[in-house]
Formats: structure tokens, C-alpha cells, sequence
């Protein structure tokens, strides 16, 4: 029995960490009812993230992209969205449902929207980078500004 939304998030982070997809919900004085039910509710954990616009994909209505670990992946959008495509190198915002342990890549991931508010890809890259603990060379990029002035 669902005791409220913080049991609720709890119960369902519990689930998505031991891998499963998320809940179903059902009124407790609902009988079970054959086919689609208004008396349950599929709840998901949904993520989002940022993304590299590299080209439109091939093989489906998505976009190639690339992640902050440089790995590639197709992301799904509507009709629209893949007839009127961002501009490759483009930051985007997906949403999805985590990632893949082995590959890092994300499950199931849907285009979202640009993201306009000035972050580069570069700022991007440094912060999945500062957040997982990875160590940046900024001597490298010191010796480079220094250069350029």
C-alpha cells in the first residue's frame, strides 16, 4: 500500500536500482480489469541528458549523437523534430530511462529539446568529467590561452 509520494519515490528508486522499469499502480478497491485500465498507472524514472548533434540518422526518424564519454548514439524524435533538424554540433537535452552499465550509453533516449542558453559542448564535457571525478589539464588550457593573447 502506497503510503504517500516520498514512499512512493522510495520504493521506485528502489526498483530502478535493482534494474526494473518502474511501477504499476492500481486503486486499491479496483477489480482487475482485462486490456487497458483506468484504475492502474505505469510510473517510470525518467532521466535527462546532454547531448552532441552530430547528423541526422540513417536508419530510423531519430539523430545521431554523441555523449560526453564519446560515445555515439541514435536518439529518437517526432516527424517534425527530423524534418526541421537542429544544427550539427548542437547542444541537446534528452530525456531517457538511465544508462547501460557496460556500454554507458543511454537507454531508450528521446530528443527533448536544443539547449539555448549558452553552454557549450566543451562545458558540458567538463562537467560530466568534473562529476564522475576525472581529473582536467588546465595547464594545458593556461599555456593555450596564454598563446592566443
Amino acid at each position: 500500500m502506497c503510503e504517500g509520494r516520498e514512499h512512493l519515490q522510495k520504493v521506485l528508486k528502489e526498483v530502478v536500482d535493482r534494474h526494473g522499469e518502474g511501477l504499476m499502480l492500481r486503486k486499491a478497491e479496483a477489480s482487475y480489469d482485462v486490456g487497458r485500465s483506468y484504475s492502474m498507472l505505469k510510473v517510470k524514472l525518467q532521466q535527462d541528458a546532454e547531448v552532441k548533434m552530430l547528423r541526422k540518422a540513417k536508419k530510423c526518424v531519430g539523430f545521431d549523437a554523441m555523449l560526453p564519454n564519446n560515445a555515439e548514439i541514435t536518439i529518437r524524435c517526432t516527424y517534425t523534430d527530423f524534418k526541421y533538424p537542429p544544427p550539427a554540433g548542437a547542444v541537446l537535452k534528452v530525456k531517457h530511462f538511465g544508462e547501460w552499465e557496460k556500454t554507458g550509453k543511454l537507454k531508450n533516449p528521446f530528443f527533448w529539446r536544443v539547449r539555448n542558453d549558452g553552454a557549450t559542448w566543451d562545458d558540458i564535457v567538463t562537467r560530466y568529467n568534473l562529476d564522475r571525478g576525472i581529473e582536467i589539464n588546465t595547464e594545458e588550457t593556461t599555456e593555450e590561452n596564454q598563446q592566443k593573447e
